[in-house]
């Protein structure tokens, strides 16, 4: 199975191969701690060059829920489409400090409508998210906490370690005590409280 980075570089190059994509790119960065959208960025597609993201809602109430997490090559974009009564809130966070490319969305559609490799290249990266994301829900419906953190480090090898305890343990739904207590049964270190300098 073809790995979903590999998908996404390849998504990147077709997106740079039509100018008009190239030139309505905008490169914005962020520090890490700061929430990357900003008012208009509904219709925005950000494809990461450098840094981690956590992609997360948060509650009325302050309690945070992490999504998903978005690392180069990585791509990611505002879907959450917020009713008016609706306390919660859609956020992309900066972990690392972060380089991304702002691509207007309508553009991408507008320029796939006449080119079928791009729009093949982007269904392919939808896809792959769409089984990942499958494969979460599969892990927190019918495995144990200590089988879905195993996943965890085997899906996301390359960010397991620059991620908090606190922030995977509200990937997976469970206490940072429980998440501990499985490190400790799988004689794993202590992961940082805090995340490290970026």
């Amino acid at each position: 199975m073809t790995h979903p980075s590999d998908l996404t570089q390849h998504f990147l190059r077709q997106i740079a191969s039509f100018p008009e994509l190239r030139a309505a790119g905008v490169r914005r960065t962020a520090r890490k701690g700061d929430e990357i959208f900003r008012p208009g960025d509904e219709q925005v597609v950000f494809a990461v060059e450098w840094g981690l993201v956590k992609l997360c809602f948060i509650s009325g109430d302050g309690k945070e829920w992490i999504r998903s997490f978005a690392a180069a090559p990585g791509v990611f974009s505002q879907v959450y489409l917020q009713r008016p009564d609706e306390e919660t809130t859609f956020s992309a966070i900066a972990l690392e400090d972060c380089a991304f490319t702002a691509y207007p969305y309508p553009l991408l559609v507008k320029i796939g409508a006449e080119n079928p490799q791009l729009v093949r290249a982007g269904f392919e990266v939808i896809q792959a998210y769409l089984l990942q994301r499958e494969r979460r829900a599969r892990n927190m419906l019918a495995l144990t906490a200590e089988e879905a953190y195993r996943d965890f480090l085997q899906e996301h090898a390359d960010i397991a370690s620059r991620v908090t305890q606190a922030d995977v343990s509200r990937y997976l739904g469970i206490t940072p005590v429980a998440l501990s207590r499985i490190r400790q049964r799988m004689s794993l270190p202590e992961l940082p409280e805090s995340a490290p300098a970026g």
